[in-house]
């Protein structure tokens, strides 16, 4: 099912250690926390800039989009040839609006359904008789205007595909997903180093600190380098360093 993404702002400031500590009571260097944390603001802020361009050629693309054929357009009529088995397997309701037209692969796997024709069913009310062909059962007169039906669409959704990849192609979608998915691999092995760092002054846990602020929306993120935090100051606390 399609779903339009949501935009996330980048503005967000790069750390600078070098400044936000007065120069009578820095150390000498960054420390191994202060680098890491600077790090991480610098990869999010790199990861949101390309979301940011992914998300507006994803959106392009989508508007330069042309209207599907009506023979596979997510319309009950249509799903009555080529069922929709999506909405089956959830418990989620969507308005047909909602959906992707009906793709290649569907009405492949209803032609091959259509065909394969292994289950007979017979009867009414309470009591109804199935059996099984493992080598099919011929096609009824219905069953193969069914087939004629569901056949006819697959050259429409091939050609409306095949449309839509070369305009993604156009707007650099995949590539732009691709690179905004380099920095973004990059941030939870960062916040694990974090995490796994301990701070030697305040002036580490407050690096820590403005990481949770920057990134509010990864909890696992926030929650890892809070414990850290919290960890560092009982651990300060105790030998009177903060």
């Amino acid at each position: 099912m399609l779903v339009e993404p949501l935009r996330t702002s980048t503005v967000a400031p790069v750390i600078n250690f070098a400044t936000a500590i007065p120069q009578s009571r820095r150390p000498a260097a960054m420390s191994a926390v202060q680098k890491l944390c600077a790090e991480y603001e610098r990869t999010l802020a790199a990861f949101k800039t390309a979301l940011d361009l992914s998300i507006e050629a994803e959106n392009a693309a989508l508007d330069a989009r042309p209207k599907p054929d009506s023979l596979i357009r997510p319309t009950k009529r249509n799903f009555a040839d080529v069922p929709d088995y999506t909405a089956k397997l959830t418990s989620r309701k969507y308005l047909p609006s909602q959906r992707i037209p009906i793709t290649s692969g569907e009405i492949r796997r209803e032609i091959k359904s259509i065909k394969n024709n292994t289950v007979k069913e017979e009867g009414s009310g309470k009591t109804r008789t199935i059996t099984v062909c493992e080598k099919g059962f011929p096609l009824t007169a219905k069953q193969k205007a069914r087939l004629a039906r569901v056949e006819a669409r697959l050259p429409i959704a091939l050609a409306y595909e095949a449309e839509v990849a070369a305009i993604e192609k156009r707007f650099r979608v995949k590539e732009l997903d691709a690179a905004a998915q380099v920095p973004s691999r990059r941030l939870g092995p960062l916040a694990a180093r974090i995490t796994d760092t301990p701070s030697r002054d305040r002036y580490d846990m407050l690096a820590k600190a403005r990481i949770c602020e920057l990134d509010p929306d990864m909890a696992e993120v926030s929650e890892d380098i809070a414990m850290s935090i919290a960890r560092d100051f009982a651990r300060l606390a105790a030998t009177g360093a903060v």
